[in-house]
């Protein structure tokens, strides 16, 4: 049995309903449980989920595996900002086939940037500080594509917009299209129908 390989209360009565909750940071808990939740889900015959974002994003590793994992799902998926979505958690919501978001959440998009300690060896050597620019490039060369390909946006418009690094509200991030729909109601969307 692998350590992630429980959920608590909250989590199974919310995936009894086909929500999954991507609360908080974006870190190996979060990827463990987006598997978990993936994993039974096909197991299940793979219905139609919504997944709820509350997120203020973190690491760009974990997100990519969320986002892959996501994509990769055969049923519907909707996403659905209920109070924001920045940083890499607003790229994990442009693997959903549905984008909404509530009328007072946020959404960011901006630049990649080196999470967690970057040692003095690393720093000091050449190879490998150029590893790691390289790394960084690399993830920002992908997020580019997806937000381009999801909004429809030039590349150059994507990289203006990351430059900004300023939060969108719900209307701007929809005239962006970075969703499909601003929302008043979670009913709007039958949450929980799902038999």
């Amino acid at each position: 049995m692998n350590l992630h390989d429980h959920l608590d209360d909250l989590q199974i009565q919310l995936l009894n309903r086909r929500i999954v909750s991507l609360e908080e940071d974006v870190d190996y808990a979060m990827s463990a449980y987006v598997h978990e939740v993936f994993l039974r889900l096909i197991a299940a015959g793979c219905p139609d989920v919504f997944i709820l974002f509350n997120s203020t994003g973190g690491s760009v590793t974990f997100g990519g595996s969320i986002y892959d994992c996501i994509r990769a799902y055969p049923g519907k998926t909707t996403g659905v900002v209920v109070r924001q979505a920045l940083s890499v958690a607003a790229i994990i919501l442009q693997a959903c086939d549905y984008r909404v978001a509530l009328p007072h959440s946020s959404l960011l998009i901006h630049h990649v940037s080196q999470q967690g300690n970057v040692s003095l060896d690393t720093l000091a050597s050449g190879e490998r500080m150029n590893r790691m620019i390289s790394g960084l490039e690399e993830a920002q060369r992908d997020h580019y594509n997806i937000l381009s390909e999801r909004t429809g946006k030039h590349p150059d418009e994507i990289r203006a917009r990351c430059e900004k690094d300023t939060k969108m509200a719900a209307g701007e991030a929809l005239e962006f299209g970075l969703i499909d729909k601003v929302i008043e109601r979670l009913e709007d969307l039958e949450i929980g129908q799902v038999e």
